[in-house]
């Protein structure tokens, strides 16, 4: 009887702490993820810049409505209208590490913008709609609005495991989840 009380012990001691451990792993991911986040340095910009990014902004959010309305010939002409804005934007107004880190977060900007102008399938550019809008993010955190308010969305069932999204009204309007679940999701911060 004693053997068997014992080894039911060692047993729910094994599970408790397997499951602790589990626990506290998936914390450290939970932590990293948001610490990458915080990590974003923050850049004193010339109000121009600023003014050049909040016109990439304004053009994400038209083509956040194209997706939403699943309009295909919309999202192709709002695709070539943010490229247009992002090509406006003067690094030159940078200087040294802020103009490296524009440089870094334009080029995924550009590469993201590319791959939904070459697409012709909805879904596939929603994904690259998704990584857009992380690199147009940070770049909003590193050298801010200017004074705009930019809401972060997020939707837990796009593409497969969650995406979030830029827009500048304050109503949820899911461009991954279109005319199918246009309100699903909800703020998770608020960029000023």
């Amino acid at each position: 009887m004693k053997k068997q009380i014992m080894l039911a012990c060692l047993l729910f001691i094994t599970i408790v702490g397997t499951s602790l451990a589990q626990m506290d792993h998936s914390s450290h991911m939970n932590m990293k993820k948001h610490s990458d986040m915080d990590m974003i340095e923050k850049y004193n910009v010339d109000a121009k810049f600023q003014e050049q990014l909040k016109n990439v902004v304004d053009a994400n959010q038209k083509l956040g409505v194209a997706f939403l309305n699943d309009n295909k010939a919309q999202i192709k002409s709002n695709i070539t209208e943010f490229s247009s804005q992002l090509s406006k934007v003067d690094m030159s107004l940078l200087e040294g590490d802020a103009h490296h880190a524009w440089m870094s977060y334009s080029k995924e900007l550009n590469s993201e913008t590319k791959q939904i102008i070459e697409s012709n399938d909805i879904a596939n550019q929603r994904v690259h709609l998704a990584k857009l809008n992380e690199a147009l993010y940070k770049s909003l955190k590193a050298f801010g609005t200017g004074g705009a308010e930019v809401y972060y969305n997020h939707c837990p069932m796009a593409n497969g495991d969650g995406a979030n999204w830029l827009t500048t009204s304050k109503g949820i309007q899911n461009p991954y989840m279109g005319q199918a679940m246009p309100t699903c999701g909800s703020n998770k911060e608020i960029l000023n």
